[in-house]
């Protein structure tokens, strides 16, 4: 789950570390979202969360 500020759209991307965008998603006006990651190969993958009015957050997710 991502958790944000509701009051905000927010950019949701998972990036594989070839660099190539694996699932995308934009969340309008909520404070907790999913994204599926069901199909994806294991491995390593950047979450980027680019929310207007904070600075972009990015993590490390590994899928197993």
């Amino acid at each position: 789950h991502v958790m944000l500020d509701g009051r905000q759209k927010a950019q949701i991307t998972l990036t594989g570390m070839n660099g190539q965008t694996v699932r995308s998603m934009l969340a309008d006006g909520v404070q907790k979202t999913s994204i599926n990651l069901s199909g994806l190969p294991a491995g390593n993958y950047i979450l980027s969360v680019d929310s207007e009015g904070h600075a972009p957050a990015r993590q490390l997710v590994t899928i197993q």
